[in-house]
């Protein structure tokens, strides 16, 4: 193909070469020869023979030349500033239209039409062939029957042909290893090494595999500026915007126009949800706000951190299962929080004290088919099987202390729960699991917190996790997988449940095998997944050093009374005030 572009431009060069000699040449006896054989004069052998047929005068001026009147019947003229040349016939001066310039450019007209017609057959020619060309090379090398649906693109040194069209679409050898569609609607934009392709286009629309770390980091500092940002020290932002908390904000708004509205929290996570100081500073700011509505979640967990001042203690008998540890296995199911008390031991106690807030105590239990009693400040004992109800109700009246006893067979205690049935308030279920972390949580979720869904019937689920999962070295999949269960179960019977999940603060541990900021990361690509709103701790406190000197932290994991204060109206007054 290269070949016939450089002869049809040589061709040309010989036709201009043509029209400069005839311009140009003084010889008037000399014929010249254009590329295609035809014969003329040259301009000057021209002229040389107009005046060899009469001769003609010469004027300095066209003016003076009209004014002239020859003693012949016929002459040639020529004034000298228009170079024209005048024909006199007896009566009138005529141009010729023989002047230099006229000639010229009659000559280039001809010659003009000559090139257009020789080009234009040469290249109907050239076309011709090429299409013979080019199926016969789709044929070789392509494994198409001849058709004009396919055009080579390029050809390399050994008559292969890499790249080509075929019906309008871009197309490659080896394309078929990326699942090329057979209507060639993938086009591939590179190739790397390897075979893979990071870049292509598809039904008109552009394509990548990712972006590398190098390329996201530039984009933020390029389109992430200052004055979007809502924190000045790091590109991430500190809260979402808490738009999923619609029931929780219909029902605040109930309860602050009258309303006997009731709004539930349940606090799950880790430890900073076992143990009582965040929950704590949360309940008195909630209680203030919209009123009181029973202790809710009592646990069974060894540390026995219990709120409300409510009390528990053990018999001898008991047996603890806890989701934290590794060999934990719940034959007859566990509550949300993944602590059970069983015990096969007739006469085996559990003693609740100062039970204050609320009129209703619920026992849930696993149906093993064993016999308890129950017993409330001291009155007569109730028996009652363990069956397929896994829920007692008992009813108070102010504060109480209830005895729960196995009589007979296997019990198994999930937990306890204390509420106020009547007038508005807020009602907060304290479910952690000290040393647990997402992937704990797999263990028993989504099932447990279905269980009890409807039960707690939670308007907001607060999820507090990492703080284990990256000491531990537990993967960001089993830290998102497992809050992602949690969610699910509590939503089970309340899908207008929302959710919020805090990224923990940078704590104190040594080479973690897992950075802390990639949960963070995770969260913040789980949240639009999961429908849930975040708190982003890690980057709204400083790191370890400055907060604990500035009394944060109690010790290397947990915060202090002032940062679980500080934690909590952080919680309330981004997502919970009204």
């Amino acid at each position: 193909m290269t070949n016939e572009i450089v002869k049809t431009v040589q061709e040309t060069i010989q036709d201009c070469q043509h029209i400069q000699s005839f311009n140009n040449d003084e010889d008037t006896e000399k014929v010249i020869t254009s590329r295609l054989g035809r014969q003329s004069l040259t301009m000057a052998g021209y002229i040389r023979l107009l005046m060899d047929t009469g001769g003609f005068e010469p004027f300095q001026t066209e003016a003076a030349l009209k004014t002239s009147r020859p003693t012949v019947a016929k002459k040639a003229a020529k004034a000298m500033d228009t170079s024209k040349i005048w024909y006199w016939n007896g009566t009138v001066w005529i141009d010729t239209g023989l002047s230099e310039f006229d000639k010229a450019v009659s000559r280039a007209q001809e010659l003009d039409d000559e090139v257009i017609i020789a080009a234009s057959a040469e290249a109907d020619q050239k076309a011709a062939t090429a299409v013979i060309n080019a199926n016969k090379y789709t044929d070789d090398r392509v494994g198409t029957s001849v058709s004009s649906r396919i055009i080579p693109l390029a050809v390399d040194a050994e008559g292969y042909i890499p790249v080509w069209l075929e019906e309008g679409a871009l197309d490659f050898a080896d394309s078929v290893v990326i699942g090329k569609a057979s209507s060639g609607s993938l086009i591939p934009m590179a190739v790397d090494r390897d075979g893979n392709i990071p870049v292509w286009i598809k039904d008109g629309k552009l394509g990548f595999a990712g972006l590398s770390d190098e390329a996201v980091e530039l984009l933020n500092r390029r389109y992430l500026q200052t004055k979007y940002l809502t924190s000045v020290v790091s590109l991430r932002p500190i809260v979402s915007d808490g738009t999923s908390l619609f029931q929780w904000k219909a029902k605040a708004a109930k309860i602050k126009t009258g309303a006997a509205q009731q709004l539930r929290v349940a606090i799950t996570g880790d430890s900073w949800t076992e143990h009582s100081v965040i929950t704590g500073e949360l309940i008195k700011l909630l209680r203030a706000e919209y009123g009181e509505a029973g202790s809710g979640w009592i646990n069974l967990g060894a540390e026995r951190n219990m709120l409300d001042g409510i009390t528990i203690t053990y018999s001898s008998g008991w047996t603890i299962n806890d989701m934290d540890n590794g060999a934990a296995a719940f034959p007859y199911g566990c509550g949300p929080d993944g602590f059970t008390r069983s015990s096969s031991t007739a006469g085996s106690k559990i003693t609740l004290g100062n039970l204050s807030k609320g009129n209703e105590l619920s026992v849930f239990f696993g149906n093993t088919g064993g016999v308890f009693s129950y017993s409330v400040n001291g009155s007569a004992e109730t028996e009652v099987t363990a069956d397929a109800a896994q829920r007692l109700m008992i009813n108070l009246s102010g504060t109480s202390s209830v005895v729960l006893t196995v009589k007979s067979g296997e019990i198994c205690f999930w937990g306890m729960h204390m509420r106020k049935t009547t007038g508005a308030g807020v009602e907060v279920n304290k479910l952690g699991n000290g040393n647990c972390t997402g992937r704990d949580y797999l263990k028993i979720s989504p099932g447990a917190q279905a269980n009890l869904s409807e039960f707690i019937g939670a308007d907001v689920v607060i999820i507090m996790l990492g703080t284990n999962d990256y000491r531990r070295g537990h993967s960001t999949a089993d830290f998102a997988n497992g809050i992602a269960r949690i969610i699910n179960g509590y939503r089970s019977a309340s899908p207008g449940c929302a959710c919020i999940v805090v990224a923990p603060a940078q704590s104190s541990v040594a080479t973690p095998p897992i950075p802390l900021v990639d949960f963070t990361e995770m969260v913040f690509l789980l949240a639009p997944q999961i429908r849930a709103e975040y708190y982003n701790m890690y980057d709204d406190w400083a790191g370890f050093e400055s907060e604990n000197a500035q009394g944060q932290w109690n010790d290397n994991l947990h915060v202090s009374q002032a940062g679980a204060y500080r934690l909590a109206k952080k919680i309330y007054k981004s997502f919970l005030e009204l």
